[in-house]
């Protein structure tokens, strides 16, 4: 595979001299003055309004990216500019939701390129006959059809729309860490040593706990007040938090469907709604936990950024979103956090499988694009091993060097570039995190490994420190990661879970509203007055939610899951490089 990572610091620079159409033109300037330096040799780079040359700008939405309205700039960019000579445009996903999508339908606003989080988003798309058959492609997409990498999840796609053809591209693709959880139970470090470090049995048991931690630590260490739970608002569906919890006792209530129950120990789908549920369990959790006085009161209408600026500040005592505590998915970063993971003694912690077919997130092409053709480029080259490997971890040379064997290693500088969380990294415009920011996630997983045999990202990468020594970088860096947890119960979760069939139209409206039910009531449980309340709202949820049609589409789900069930067996384990 040929590397174009290793045309690194220097293409900042090139770049200086050249992006963007006129009409970006300020915009450009901006960024220029903002690339400006040295070369190797001590000369400044030319830079000035005769060196930009125009590129054709390529304009996305891209649901899963999160990403405000921009030009895409810095590294990242320049890599692109380079090797096709295009611009990427984003339209702002920030804060957007489903909704949006069909806004853009309907008023004639879709861009060249649309990233969906799940095939239902992309159904009204498909319906309405606006993506590109990708197959008719082929030869402009090697990186995309060539090899086994993604087959599966290119077969899958086409199986699930129906037809023959191939809408959408698949994006994380591929193996996951040995373990990767969607979210933990944490507990603020220092006020868990200064409560005696106490032990939890239970869900229940960590109101007690959180308890004896606020008495332990009243106010933070600049002495503003603590909160023992934050919640935030959701996008006004359905609230995330109890589906936070339900992960911790190995069930899906998000993947599937955010109303049905996938309890991965026992293979089993029911309704959110059935009196025994965990949903309710999970929802009684925070209405104590309000009714105790540790619920922030600020939980109703403040964003997740509000919360992460208060766990910053080291004002939260429990958490369990791992991105806001400082750790990914794996751990990695735990011995830096201000948290400390604590599952109870009866959690099943839920591990994300390996994504064989993809998540669901996926890219698509607009038919009637006038730059069809360039966007497909550009998915081609988003798809390049050699690219990925680049977006995941900046250009040779700067966080890491190939060793022996063209094996990729970080070095010592680059291991403390990481460790300290840069906002820019040495040399270039943009954190490591610029080069995936406009796409949310790329066509590979990070673990899953290059035809060399490495790792897609340098998390799984020896370090220099440790050039020499043999084995799986993958299973060296889980090891090391591993120590915290070893003693935890988990249950791997099922392919099945991303291979379900979409809901039909005339069960996605019944979806929507009962969605829309069970966002208003969680709120009008968490706040409500007594035991009594409680109970009178959620017996009124329930009525609603079935009136609407909830068991019409509890039913789908649970023929649904059989057939993904089925589909999951049948397809060759140990497959994935």
């Amino acid at each position: 595979m040929e590397n174009k990572c290793v045309r690194s610091r220097n293409r900042e620079e090139i770049m200086g001299k050249k992006i963007t159409e006129a009409v970006l033109l300020s915009m450009c300037l901006i960024w220029l003055a903002g690339c400006a330096g040295e070369n190797e040799d001590g000369a400044a780079s030319p830079q000035s309004t005769e060196d930009v040359v125009k590129g054709t700008i390529i304009t996305s939405y891209i649901q899963q990216s999160g990403s405000p309205a921009s030009v895409w700039k810095g590294w990242g960019a320049a890599l692109l500019y380079e090797d096709t000579g295009l611009v990427l445009e984003s339209f702002s996903t920030d804060g957007q939701n489903g909704e949006d999508l069909k806004l853009r339908l309907s008023s004639g606003t879709v861009p060249d390129i649309i990233g969906f989080s799940d095939r239902e988003q992309a159904q009204l798309y498909i319906d309405a006959g606006l993506l590109l058959p990708l197959n008719e492609y082929r030869e402009q997409l090697p990186s995309l059809f060539e090899g086994e990498a993604y087959q599966a999840a290119l077969e899958w796609s086409v199986a699930a729309g129906g037809g023959e053809d191939l809408l959408l591209a698949p994006l994380s693709v591929g193996k996951v860490g040995e373990r990767e959880y969607h979210s933990m139970p944490m507990l603020l470090k220092s006020a868990w040593e200064r409560a005696g470090s106490p032990s939890v049995s239970s869900l229940e048991d960590y109101i007690d706990v959180i308890k004896q931690l606020k008495k332990a630590k009243p106010t933070s260490d600049v002495g503003e007040s603590m909160y023992g739970i934050c919640l935030w608002q959701g996008d006004g569906k359905m609230p995330g938090h109890a589906a936070s919890l339900a992960y911790m006792y190995g069930i899906d209530m998000r993947i599937v469907s955010p109303l049905m129950e996938v309890n991965m120990a026992t293979g089993g789908i029911r309704s959110i709604l059935e009196e025994d549920s965990f949903f309710k369990r999970a929802v009684h959790f925070y209405y104590e936990a309000n009714r105790q006085g540790l619920l922030d009161p600020d939980s109703p209408n403040q964003t997740a950024g509000n919360v992460e600026r208060k766990m910053n500040s080291g004002r939260v005592l429990f958490a369990v979103d791992l991105e806001m505590a400082g750790m990914d998915n794996s751990l990695q970063g735990a011995e830096d956090s201000a948290y400390m993971p604590l599952p109870a003694g009866d959690m099943v912690l839920y591990l994300e499988p390996d994504h064989v077919v993809g998540t669901g997130e996926c890219l698509a092409v607009n038919k009637n694009s006038e730059r069809a053709e360039d966007a497909v480029r550009l998915l081609d080259w988003l798809y390049r091993e050699e690219t990925e490997v680049c977006l995941y971890n900046g250009p040779e040379g700067v966080l890491w060097e190939y060793g022996e064997g063209q094996v990729p290693y970080v070095t010592e500088e680059g291991a403390e570039i990481l460790e300290k969380g840069a906002l820019e990294l040495p040399g270039l415009q943009g954190s490591l995190q610029e080069g995936i920011r406009p796409f949310g996630v790329l066509g590979r997983t990070p673990a899953s490994l290059t035809e060399q045999g490495y790792a897609f990202s340098s998390r799984y990468w020896q370090r220099e420190e440790a050039q020499g020594d043999s084995g799986d970088s993958r299973k060296d860096t889980q090891a090391d990661s591993g120590r915290i947890r070893e003693d935890w119960d988990t249950v791997r979760a099922s392919t099945a879970v991303y291979m379900t069939d979409t809901l039909p139209p005339e069960l996605s409206g019944i979806s929507d509203e009962i969605e829309k039910l069970v966002y208003r009531s969680f709120w009008n449980m968490v706040y409500a007055e007594d035991e009594a309340e409680f109970e009178e709202i959620w017996q009124s949820l329930a009525a609603s939610a079935q009136k609407a049609g909830m068991d019409r589409l509890a039913g789908f789900y649970e023929e649904a899951w059989e057939r993904a069930l089925e589909r999951a067996a049948g397809l060759e384990e140990g497959s994935l490089p």
